[in-house]
């Protein structure tokens, strides 16, 4: 009997509620879940992005990244609609509750992964294929591990924080590719245009007070998806064109003023548009 996925609505010849393509791809995504999760647990953000702790007894201080992007890992995880409540509840439709009770997230993983149950003709199958719930719980899994790997291959994804998702009701950290042209929050499944996104990200940069070190500056615009060399901002430094904004102790400059000279932006110094109306009244008087 032909009928369609409830995945992707292609058509299907199969006894599963997925098509071939969608089953292997949810098949996939639980094995990633099984095997990263206890990574993105257990090092949360430094070894996401390529930090490692330091060796006991070492006097040198490890890397922490942005409380934004530590928030945005720990939502990943443990939000209402995050990695743990998900992968659990959808044991729970497979009446793994129990079993799994004990059991971390990547270990429930596994178990779904392995969990048979009997057909057609007594052949067992994989469980997690033929439940009511599959189709829901293949498209939200597969938004997670795309989110997961935004942290865990950063290099491969080349993924850039493009700042809070605009819904008010909302705010999680929205992350975009190379090319994309428009990017759907995980979470409230709004859809917007990545040209909005970098204005409203440009205006916020700009209006921010942040200030930090070289090195700090360097790493909060490469999470923006501005890269900049350490010899490129020395030179800024020594022609004066980044003034440092503390007279003592070690320099700190304002990320407003380094974004602005990475991306080659002009201060503005002409008068907005209610000035030169106000100008031309006073004039007339």
């Amino acid at each position: 009997m032909r009928t369609v996925c409830q995945n992707c609505w292609r058509e299907r010849d199969n006894d599963k509620f997925l098509c071939d393509k969608c089953s292997q791809q949810f098949l996939n995504d639980l094995q990633y879940i099984a095997a990263y999760t206890d990574e993105l647990e257990n090092y949360k953000v430094n070894r996401a992005f390529g930090h490692q702790p330091d060796p006991v007894g070492a006097h040198t201080q490890a890397v922490i990244p942005p409380e934004p992007i530590r928030h945005s890992v720990f939502m990943l995880l443990y939000d209402d609609d995050g990695i743990e409540i998900t992968v659990r509840a959808f044991a729970t439709n497979l009446a793994l509750r129990k079993k799994t009770r004990d059991m971390s997230i990547a270990q429930t993983a596994k178990t779904i992964l392995t969990e048979r149950v009997n057909v057609a003709e007594g052949k067992p199958e994989r469980k997690c294929l033929y439940d009511l719930t599959t189709p829901l719980y293949a498209k939200q899994i597969h938004h997670l591990v795309e989110r997961m790997r935004i942290f865990l291959e950063p290099e491969e994804t080349e993924s850039v924080i493009v700042g809070p998702c605009p819904n008010k009701k909302c705010g999680i950290s929205l992350a975009m590719r190379p090319h994309d042209t428009t990017v759907e929050c995980p979470r409230c499944h709004s859809t917007w245009a990545v040209s909005f996104l970098k204005a409203e990200r440009q205006q916020r940069i700009l209006a921010s007070a942040y200030t930090g070190t070289q090195r700090d500056l360097r790493s909060m615009l490469q999470q923006c998806g501005v890269n900049v060399n350490a010899s490129t901002m020395r030179n800024w430094v020594a022609r004066g064109k980044l003034k440092p904004v503390n007279d003592d102790g070690k320099p700190v400059y304002k990320m407003a003023d380094a974004y602005m000279l990475a991306e080659n932006i002009t201060p503005k110094t002409e008068p907005n548009l209610w000035d030169k109306i106000d100008g031309r009244q006073n004039a007339a008087q």
